[in-house]
């Protein structure tokens, strides 16, 4: 209701002045990219990220509800005594991680400074790895337009998929040991994490049967989405680590959580455009067929937000394909007029996203942007 006030649209233009920025500097980095100082351009893109989610006052849906959290750990002395006497469904590393702050902070904004730079290191040091297999610039410009607004919100899960993201260099290049542990390591944040495991049997097969039994059987449950989502979240409840989350979450199809059950129409034109450009990916390097299969299972992921508000946020585990697929189609394109107009529909696409879900409807509190410079004062 309040977007057409100042406020709401100083804040947009705000928002996409700093998008220009980011998006400047990594020009910058590309052209500079064989200079021994091509790094400040990462650094100031790191900077920036950092300074608009750490600074940042009362944006996020969640804002307060974390800075309340810090606050409570702040009166406990005994580590041990928090984790196994007092009723608190965060994971044992977020607490550990509040506990730690609290003993050096009084004020609890300040455990968004120190994740802002656990978040930037790991999205830049991720992008950063298929630096040259990737329009880079655009993968800064859908981590800004898409995954980032939820950081501020959902923010041990999107710290979740920032480790994820991080991981996803060792599940492309089969070091599953070291992605498990980076899973292991998400999971103590959120419990969710362990979705991450569904992705190890995602991956490019050397056997050409598994890679077409496993693809077959895939696509079929992707296809038949509202089947199996059901049957999915219906089995949550017998799982003792995420049984919580279907006792507190669970809706039925289509109530007031679910709204019209058109929003998975959103998803179609990255992924159609993903899809027309697989065999190109696959043929390039075999490896990026996790990537695909991953952006995939947005769908289902999707659709279980309409029985389960919770569930919903596990589509961002998917999401961050897409920080590397989407670019790496548009680096792949040989012929330039093609290349420009892909580039042209992603910025496009993201840009409208960013509008319709942040601005117009609101989603996740995003607006208007203050800085914590208006509560210092």
């Amino acid at each position: 209701n309040n977007i057409n006030t100042p406020y709401y649209c100083i804040s947009l233009i705000f928002y996409f002045f700093v998008l220009a920025i980011i998006m400047i500097f990594s020009l910058l980095y590309e052209s500079n990219s064989n200079s021994k100082y091509s790094f400040i351009w990462l650094l100031g893109i790191g900077i920036i990220f950092w300074f608009i989610y750490s600074f940042r006052y009362a944006v996020g849906s969640d804002y307060f509800s974390y800075i309340s959290f810090f606050n409570l750990i702040k009166f406990y002395d005994d580590f041990y005594f928090i984790v196994t006497n007092i009723n608190i469904v965060q994971e044992p590393l977020y607490i550990l991680f509040n506990f730690i702050l609290t003993r050096f902070f009084d004020e609890g904004f300040v455990i968004y400074f120190f994740i802002g730079i656990f978040n930037t290191i790991l999205i830049i040091s991720g992008l950063y790895y298929f630096r040259k297999k990737i329009n880079i610039t655009i993968g800064f410009a859908i981590y800004y337009l898409s995954l980032f607004p939820y950081t501020t919100n959902a923010v041990r899960s999107c710290i979740c998929c920032c480790i994820m993201f991080y991981a996803l260099r060792f599940i492309y290049e089969e070091k599953i040991l070291k992605y498990c542990l980076c899973i292991f390591l998400a999971f103590l944040f959120h419990k969710t994490a362990l979705l991450g495991l569904s992705f190890i049997i995602l991956k490019h097969f050397n056997s050409r049967t598994k890679n077409k039994l496993r693809n077959i059987f895939y696509y079929l449950i992707i296809l038949l989405t509202p089947l199996t989502v059901k049957l999915a979240l219906d089995s949550i409840k017998y799982i003792p680590i995420l049984d919580f989350y279907y006792n507190k979450y669970y809706y039925r199809f289509l109530t007031e959580a679910s709204g019209s059950g058109l929003g998975i129409l959103w998803l179609m034109p990255i992924i159609i455009l993903v899809l027309i450009n697989r065999k190109k990916l696959i043929q390039s390097n075999s490896n990026n067929e996790v990537l695909i299969n991953i952006l995939l299972l947005k769908i289902p992921l999707t659709f279980s937000g309409y029985y389960m508000l919770w569930a919903y946020r596990l589509r961002l585990f998917a999401e961050i394909s897409e920080l590397v697929v989407v670019p790496m189609v548009i680096k792949l394109q040989s012929n330039k007029f093609n290349k420009m107009i892909i580039t042209i529909f992603v910025i496009a696409y993201y840009m409208t996203y960013f509008i319709y879900k942040f601005f117009i409807n609101g989603i996740n509190d995003m607006f208007p942007y203050q800085t914590l410079f208006n509560y210092l004062s």
